[in-house]
């Protein structure tokens, strides 16, 4: 018979296949574990444990998920021992309700289900992701209602704050900008950008590299291209293949955050027009990486190739991928690619989705509508204006002083710094601001009242 400690010691292992995407190592530990627990009673707190790892193994099936997650609240008192608080094992998730859906129609039922799923988790991990609000929201965004969708994205930005979610709301931050272009918005959008931008400098490591992630397809969604930083342009984050899955060999980025890091990666030579590339990045990424295990992956990868043959011009090639990223969704009048992919792939999405019926059609078009015409306001926001990325606080002090027109040695007396901080501060504020000088320095701070700079400025103060 095993003891408390060695079983213990199992389920912590077991919890680190599912991080890592180890099911054939999950299911041999939990299937031990179940199988000694079977042999005695004198553990119900581990019986608890291991129905809450049971319901991450199935939590692309709500209903068995929240089984089991009952059951463990049944028999776990507070919160789990095994897993760290607030885990962000979930971040997969955070793609649309079609993610769970097998048939169409079900979406209102399958968001009362992760609604369910969530309270569970946040009560068995302690302040895990509450994004039932972000799933509606998500929902109406991609039926084209766009206006209740800024209704869900308000509540669940602000509960989002009352608990000090982070990944959250740069869930609701990604979303905002979205919106922001079909509303025409460009405070919303920079809102939305400052926030992921000064992200990056979160102490949390998947954090950051997520909001570096979400900032250059920002910038790439409205053709701003160089802001994508020169290791996702590379690809090169250490990764190898083991039995078709990805394993990370070089600190280069976390074990989270690689899959949404590549898509990036592949989305950047993809506007690049990098077609060739384009079909390999996506053949490593699912056949040596598997990074297609969840459908919203899959359906990207499947219309990234789209683009590519398209582009290239082998239209059979292009049909062949965009019928394989329909059978990926659940026709249930969503799009989830409906404005990314429009700009490569238009039109010809069309007919491919007439088999799913009038309400996937109408509403990819709904999303689709007038979507050059919208970016381009958004567009001009990001190159016209002087809003580029966020300074962090001491920049902006920095870049007051020398626009008043003092040195560098003044500066640094004023900040107790020294002289040499004070460049390597104007060297970021210069590279973030686009400019060359102190004198266009001046000239951006001097018209910074009149646009959505300034406005982007009083928010990071406040």
């Amino acid at each position: 018979m095993y003891s408390y400690e060695e079983l213990f010691s199992m389920l912590e292992r077991a919890f680190q296949c599912i991080m890592e995407r180890d099911t054939e190592g999950l299911v041999k530990h939990l299937d031990i574990v179940h199988q000694a627990l079977e042999q005695t009673d004198q553990y119900p707190e581990l019986e608890g444990e291991w129905s809450l790892l049971m319901s991450m193994r199935w939590f692309l099936e709500p209903d068995q998920a929240i089984l089991h997650l009952e059951k463990a609240r049944e028999l776990i008192e507070g919160h789990s021992k095994l897993i760290p608080r607030a885990t962000c094992f979930y971040s997969e998730v955070y793609g649309p309700l079609f993610l769970f859906l097998r048939e169409p129609g079900t979406a209102d039922e399958t968001g009362k289900k992760l609604e369910r799923m969530m309270e569970l988790y946040a009560s068995l991990l302690d302040r895990v992701s509450r994004c039932d609000q972000i799933y509606y929201a998500q929902l109406a965004f991609y039926r084209g209602e766009f206006e209740k969708a800024q209704r869900f994205l308000l509540k669940a930005e602000g509960s989002a704050k009352q608990v000090g979610n982070m990944m959250d709301l740069l869930c609701v931050a990604e979303y905002k900008a979205r919106l922001s272009v079909h509303l025409s918005d460009p405070v919303m959008w920079n809102q939305a950008f400052a926030f992921i931008c000064g992200m990056q400098n979160h102490e949390d490591r998947v954090l950051r590299e997520i909001a570096a992630c979400l900032k250059s397809k920002l910038q790439m969604s409205v053709g701003v291209m160089s802001g994508v930083p020169r290791w996702i342009q590379n690809g090169k984050f250490g990764a190898i293949s083991d039995e078709g899955r990805y394993r990370l060999v070089e600190d280069h980025v976390s074990h989270v955050a690689f899959p949404l890091i590549w898509i990036t990666y592949t989305e950047y030579i993809l506007y690049n027009a990098e077609f060739y590339r384009v079909i390999n990045s996506v053949d490593i990424a699912t056949k040596l990486y598997g990074l297609n295990w969840l459908m919203l992956y899959d359906s990207y990868f499947c219309l990234c190739k789209a683009s590519a043959w398209s582009e290239i011009g082998d239209q059979e090639q292009a049909r062949k991928y965009l019928m394989e990223a329909v059978k990926s969704l659940a026709p249930d009048r969503l799009w989830w690619f409906g404005t990314e992919f429009f700009p490569t792939l238009g039109e010809n999405l069309l007919p491919i989705l007439e088999p799913q019926g009038e309400s996937a059609v109408n509403s990819y078009r709904i999303v689709s509508k007038e979507y050059a015409s919208k970016l381009k306001l958004i567009r001009n926001v990001m190159s016209e204006s002087e809003f580029r990325e966020a300074l962090t606080e001491k920049e902006q002090m920095v870049a007051r002083l020398a626009a008043l027109g003092y040195k560098n040695e003044e500066v640094a007396e004023q900040l107790f710094i020294s002289p040499n901080t004070v460049k390597f501060h104007l060297a970021n504020i210069y590279k973030k601001l686009r400019i060359k000088n102190r004198v266009e320095l001046k000239n951006t701070m001097e018209i910074s009242q009149k646009n959505e700079y300034a406005y982007w400025t009083e928010l990071n103060r406040k």
